[in-house]
C-alpha cells in the first residue's frame, strides 16, 4: 500500500468484501483479564498465537 496510496481506496473496499464474503480469513485469540496478560505475552513470543492476539479488559 505504501508504494500506491491512490489505491488504498480500492484496497479497504476489496479487503471489506473479502471478509464479508468469506475469501479472507484471519486468526484471533482473546484472552479473559488483566490478571492473564502478562502469559498470554510469554506465550505470543513463544509462537503459541497464530494471528491477533487480544486481552479482554471488561465484560
Amino acid at each position: 500500500m505504501h508504494d500506491h496510496p491512490d489505491r488504498v481506496p480500492e484496497f479497504g473496499e476489496r479487503l471489506r468484501t473479502w471478509l464479508r464474503d468469506g475469501a479472507l480469513v484471519y486468526e484471533e485469540t482473546v484472552i479473559d483479564g488483566l490478571a492473564d496478560a502478562p502469559q498470554a505475552l510469554l506465550d505470543l513470543v513463544n509462537g503459541k498465537y497464530i494471528g491477533k492476539t487480544v486481552v479482554r479488559l471488561g465484560s
